[in-house]
């Protein structure tokens, strides 16, 4: 079948580690993000563009919609 692009809902702050986890799993996926200047040069920081979104392009009669829905850190897929 096709593979479709679909919108996972991370948990606040969960972003990065559900990224990980993702990567790890060798599962096509895009997280915006954008590096942040705070007053201190020493403090920056990449922040998510999307805050609580990943995308994940994924074929949910292969993988599973439970594989992503069921990953820790995750809410699940819109």
């Amino acid at each position: 079948m096709a593979e479709y692009w679909y919108v996972l809902r991370t948990k606040p702050k969960k972003e990065l580690f559900v990224y990980q986890q993702l990567l790890a799993r060798e599962v096509a996926l895009y997280f915006p993000s954008m590096r942040v200047k705070p007053v201190n040069p020493r403090a920056a920081k990449v922040r998510p563009f999307f805050p609580g979104y990943l995308f994940v392009q994924a074929d949910l009669d292969v993988d599973g919609y439970n594989a992503f829905n069921w990953l820790p850190g995750t809410v699940g897929l819109i």
